[in-house]
């Protein structure tokens, strides 16, 4: 049988991988004691069901994938079958790396070919449905950051695979449309990862209340929030090292001074605000070597030149982000950054832990 033959991936059990490649992924997942029936498919070469005293013989080569100890949903992998097999470690992809793929499963399948799925003739057409959010790339950017940000918390023992970047990308497009917005803003990317994670990572045993679970996911939220914070200090100090620390503070400040709903308007008007906005948007086609951003694989800019709301929205979410560089570079005071969503820091004590 042909490697491409469709029948070569059938899920129908180890027998059909006989004299070929067994490849079984996300060994981790499956159960410890079933995990175990490799034993003898591995070692002797042979399937066994020792209820049934039956033997089969099988002559194959057994590859298997799986995330190491310290993600979640990953079970022990039993150390005599670790010794049946030799070990490689593949890191987790590069950030450019990991976001190319975020985008890419995103927005045009795994193959990079964008599929329209089928619905029934009774249902609304596909393009009655779709989803008519748009995304900034520091939107996505700061959802990769953050989730990378997980793997090296050390108040989590299980942290967050590539999965949970690419659901917090559907939950901050499900907050953007709760709120009858076109563009997603940072206080969208919050609420998204909050939801991404809960499942996702794991407390530290000490910091888990096994007698009180909405304690336990009220400090992941909090998590959560602190690690967009973070991504959003990394970020700034990405983009804004060559910013003029004394024009842009001037600025940000005039603009803070306004309600919110007019920060649009003077990020617009404002020469050295849009000139710093323009080079963020040039940074932005450079890393993600595209700029479409939209649920639908749309131009994000080219949308926001066409209509006068998303180009409003863009720019109110493009402000919270210039205001959120400043506040992680200590360049304005958070009681500045009245009207925008400013992620918090963990609420830690050394004496108490978490409050």
């Amino acid at each position: 049988m042909s490697p491409k033959d469709p029948l070569s991936f059938a899920g129908t059990g180890v027998f059909r991988a006989n004299r070929g490649i067994l490849f079984i992924d996300e060994l981790p997942a499956i159960r410890t004691k079933v995990q175990v029936l490799l034993h003898p498919i591995i070692e002797e070469k042979k399937a066994i069901l020792e209820e049934y005293n039956w033997e089969y013989p099988l002559d194959l080569l057994v590859i298997s994938t799986g995330n190491p100890e310290g993600f979640s949903h990953v079970n022990e992998v039993p150390r005599p079958l670790l010794d049946r097999l030799e070990t490689i470690y593949m890191d987790l992809p590069d950030e450019d790396v990991e976001l190319a793929i975020m985008i890419m499963e995103r927005f045009g399948g795994r193959d990079g070919i964008r599929r329209e799925e089928m619905a029934p003739g009774d249902f609304p057409a596909m393009d009655d449905v779709k989803r008519r959010v748009l995304a900034p790339w520091w939107i996505l950017s700061l959802i990769n950051k953050s989730a990378r940000h997980s793997r090296t918390c050390r108040w989590l023992d299980k942290k967050a695979s590539i999965r949970g970047t690419t659901r917090a990308i559907d939950h901050t497009y499900s907050s953007t449309e709760m709120a009858r917005r076109r563009v997603a803003r940072l206080s969208d990317v919050g609420a998204g990862l909050k939801l991404a994670l809960r499942g996702r990572v794991q407390l530290r045993q000490d910091l888990i209340d096994y007698e009180n679970p909405r304690e336990t996911m009220r400090k992941v939220d909090e998590l959560s929030e602190d690690l967009v914070r973070n991504a959003l200090i990394d970020m700034g100090n990405e983009i804004a090292d060559s910013w003029d620390r004394a024009e842009v503070e001037k600025e940000v400040r005039a603009m803070t001074s306004l309600d919110a709903n007019a920060w649009p308007a003077f990020l617009k008007d404002s020469a050295v605000l849009k000139k710093r906005l323009e080079q963020i948007e040039e940074m932005g086609k450079e890393k993600i070597k595209a700029e479409a951003a939209g649920a639908d694989g749309r131009d994000v800019l080219a949308e926001a030149g066409r209509s006068p709301k998303v180009q409003e929205e863009y720019l109110m979410s493009a402000a919270e982000f210039v205001v959120n560089i400043c506040l992680g570079r200590n360049w304005i005071s958070s009681h500045e950054a009245i009207g925008t969503y400013v992620p918090r820091e963990i609420p830690w004590s050394q004496k108490t832990g978490w409050k």
